[in-house]
């Protein structure tokens, strides 16, 4: 009987410690969930990308490359420093002049009953004297217009016609011609009225310069301020 009630006894207690083994957590268990709990997260640092937006690249039909074809175009190009012996026997145009002023224009004119006559035209508001200079500086462009040929002794003559559009706000004013080589006058002054035109044919045989002046002459005791005309001058041509 006591046998019997030992091993009860030993049989519970056995019961009792696997139950509180079972309740109470591991310590090593405990101890790596309480490491986890209280070890900070690493900090983590964001990263800023900045990025510079492509411009976009205009199609050829859209406004913008439009509007850049168009302004490139309107450009005007660089004017030749030095005619080569290629421009002889054609007609000159503004670009083979070295030195022109922005009043100058290459277009299309009528000069009395000649029509659509392409060359190179300006605007004289006022007469003058003979100009004091012979070259391109000291010009008041409101009544001297020139033109200059860089010819380099390459050409032996020189041959243009010259007359007053028929848009010429003054119909009774003359328009004066005059050929030089920067330094002095060449030839004779020629005057053309409205309503005419002229050829002018001049040697520069050995010449390196020639300029062409324009400008209204001043009769004695003529005042002829705000006379404007429209000189033209066309079929430039050197031989």
């Amino acid at each position: 009987m006591r046998i019997k009630s030992f091993t009860l006894l030993a049989a519970l207690a056995l019961v009792f410690t696997g139950c509180t083994a079972s309740d109470s957590p591991d310590e090593s268990t405990t101890e790596e969930t309480q490491a986890a709990a209280t070890t900070p997260a690493p900090e983590t640092t964001p990263t800023t990308i900045s990025a510079t937006p492509a411009e976009p690249t205009p199609s050829a039909s859209s406004p913008l490359a439009t509007a850049s074809l168009a302004t490139a175009s309107a450009e005007p190009s660089e004017r030749s420093p030095h005619l080569s012996t290629e421009r002889a026997n054609t007609y000159l145009v503004l670009n083979d002049f070295a030195a022109a002023s922005s009043d100058w224009r290459d277009g299309v004119f009528q000069i009395a009953e000649k029509s659509d006559i392409t060359g190179i035209g300006t605007e004289l508001n006022y007469c003058i004297e003979t100009p004091q200079s012979a070259g391109m500086d000291n010009l008041n462009e409101n009544s001297t217009q020139a033109l200059r040929l860089n010819l380099g002794h390459k050409f032996d003559s020189l041959k243009f016609e010259v007359g007053q559009e028929n848009d010429s706000a003054a119909l009774d004013q003359n328009m004066a011609v005059r050929i030089t080589d920067g330094t002095k006058q060449i030839g004779e002054i020629s005057t053309v009225a409205f309503d005419e035109y002229r050829t002018i044919d001049v040697p520069v045989t050995g010449r390196n310069v020639i300029i062409i002046q324009v400008y209204i002459p001043k009769a004695a005791g003529e005042s002829c301020s705000s006379s404007s005309i429209s000189p033209v001058i066309y079929k430039v041509e050197l031989d």
